[in-house]
């Protein structure tokens, strides 16, 4: 579609030029035959000659006229009076001037103005005829160069519209190829995560099934493993989730089901979700949740991730003992969440980019923090699909704390 209407834009300033310069060689033409009779009629008041000549004047070929006369009277008068009329006209082309006398049959007077000197053998083909009486011939050898000038401004314009055009439409072209690689890239990621929810999926229900084994339970070692493999289920499950949903968080195909729910039930749902790891790290976990008002709307689920991902980001980012604290209040027309953590800190450098996609602040010596860069670009999401702020303060070896304001149904 975009080429067609390139093609079509192309042919119209071509025939749109084409047009401006016939009119304009027509115009060029009508005002040189008004000079030429001017001047044959001041040729004629001075010879005394007043015979009547019916179209005196001719276009032999392009730019080159020639004129009839009964008489020729002096040479450098015809050139005098017509370099008066031109003039006048406003014509101030260079021309070759020709005077042909039927009696000699010769070219009795040749002229040349301007820069054209070296171009009068330029002068097209004309053969003088006797029959035809005394004649003098005009010739612009510049005219088409004059031509384009005058409409060189609107020919420099049109190639400037062209090439802008021609640049914006191969930007198009491939913001439309990396528009199609991201729908495929996102197809991909689809594909792959729902093929391992499932498997995932069996696994959880199999540890669940043999984890109420009397067998099992007898066994302290078995029991042990069991919960291991349960606990890593359940994390690589989250993690699949978080991909899926940050590889789909802006495509319009999104889950769009918004519902009213009550922030503080998600919240003490991901802390027992996470009470096991707290337990293992020996984590110290402070929760105040002091708000009144605590009925939001939005995506309860993609919230649920969204804390989870947080509350894992404070735990896992702390060198020693993590000490967490998790609060809520109400600020005027909304909720704010707070998770604050004594984990290793963010440098104001690396604060203006942890909520791009894909960007992972470097964790010096913690080389056991594994994740793929997405979890605070989901979240940053979630919240802004809440019509909420997210901010955080940080600083090295300080900690860090994240700052959620919703507003509140």
């Amino acid at each position: 579609m975009a080429t067609a209407l390139l093609v079509v834009l192309v042919v119209t300033q071509a025939y749109w030029i084409r047009n401006v310069l016939i009119i304009s060689q027509q115009q060029f033409e009508y005002d040189i035959t008004q000079v030429l009779l001017s001047t044959l009629q001041d040729v004629q008041e001075h010879t005394g000659d007043s015979s009547y000549i019916s179209d005196p004047v001719r276009v032999i070929d392009k730019n080159l006229f020639v004129v009839t006369t009964p008489e020729l009277g002096s040479p450098e008068f015809i050139e005098n009076v017509m370099s008066t009329n031109l003039q006048a006209a406003e014509i101030n082309e260079p021309y070759i001037l020709n005077v042909y006398d039927c009696f000699s049959d010769s070219i009795v007077f040749q002229s040349a103005t301007g820069s054209v000197e070296e171009k009068v053998r330029s002068t097209p083909k004309f053969i003088w005829k006797k029959d035809n009486g005394h004649n003098f011939s005009v010739f612009f050898p510049e005219h088409n160069t004059a031509g384009f000038k005058q409409i060189r401004f609107w020919l420099l314009s049109s190639a400037i519209l062209i090439t802008i055009i021609l640049f914006f439409g191969f930007i198009i072209s491939q913001l439309l190829k990396l528009r199609k690689l991201n729908e495929i890239k996102n197809d991909f990621i689809n594909n792959m995560t729902h093929e391992l929810k499932t498997p995932l999926a069996t696994i959880r229900i199999s540890t669940e099934s043999l984890e109420k084994k009397p067998v099992i339970q007898e066994d302290s070692t078995a029991s042990r493993l069991i919960g291991i493999i349960k606990s890593e289920n359940s994390r690589l499950l989250d993690r699949v989730q978080k991909i899926l949903y940050a590889a789909t968080v802006e495509r319009s195909d999104m889950r769009t089901t918004s519902s009213n729910y009550d922030i503080h039930n998600t919240l003490e749902e991901v802390v027992n979700e996470y009470r096991e790891v707290l337990d293992q790290k020996k984590s110290k976990l402070s929760v105040e949740l002091d708000a009144k008002r605590t009925t939001v709307h939005g995506q309860k689920d993609d919230m649920h991730l969204a804390l989870g991902n947080m509350l894992d980001n404070a735990i896992k980012y702390c060198k020693d003992v993590p000490k967490i604290v998790i609060r809520t209040y109400n600020r005027k027309q909304h909720i704010v969440v707070e998770i604050e953590d004594s984990g290793i800190g963010i440098s104001k450098e690396n604060l203006k980019k942890i909520f791009d996609k894909f960007y992972r602040v470097p964790t010096g010596n913690l080389h056991d923090v594994k994740g793929f860069g997405i979890g605070l670009n989901f979240v940053q999401k979630v919240v802004e699909g809440h019509k909420g702020q997210i901010r955080v303060e940080s600083e090295p070896g300080s900690g860090s704390k994240f700052q959620m304001k919703i507003p509140f149904k």
